[in-house]
């Protein structure tokens, strides 16, 4: 009798570490949800930019020489 007093007795200090440890747990992604939903919404800011077609622009002072050339955006077809 003693053996499962002391079986119960032990499974119930289990669940209570166990407990804690999920609350600990639910805390840290709880705090790290602010931070998820702006890398998020930063994500979707880049996606957005970088699906918009762009077209290369030749610069006026290329005749003869190597440049960069400048992206700029197509007008009326952003997505």
């Amino acid at each position: 009798m003693a053996s499962i007093q002391r079986s119960q007795l032990e499974l119930s200090l289990d669940v209570q570490q166990q407990t804690d440890i999920s609350r600990v747990y639910m805390s840290s992604i709880n705090a790290l949800k602010p931070e998820l939903k702006r890398l998020s919404k930063r994500r979707d800011q880049l996606k957005k930019y970088w699906t918009i077609p762009l077209y290369i622009k030749p610069s006026p002072y290329s005749i003869g020489e190597r440049t960069v050339p400048e992206l700029i955006p197509v007008l009326g077809s952003q997505t």
